[in-house]
């Protein structure tokens, strides 16, 4: 499952009787949502990047 293509799915069930096939309940809907992880590398456009802070600055 890719987090990028589907965010979430939708899962209807439903107990039913295996003799008569009928419902034993109403149909209930789930919604399955899917998590995002850092699968992608992270991707740089300069191999080398430079930067200052000056003394005594909140970080």
């Amino acid at each position: 499952m890719d987090r990028e293509e589907k965010s979430f799915y939708a899962l209807r069930a439903q107990a039913i009787e295996r003799r008569t096939g009928r419902p034993v309940e109403p149909e209930s809907e789930f919604i399955i949502k899917i998590h995002d992880i850092n699968d992608n590398e992270p991707k740089f456009s300069k191999e080398t990047y430079l930067a200052t802070v000056p003394e005594m600055s909140d970080v």
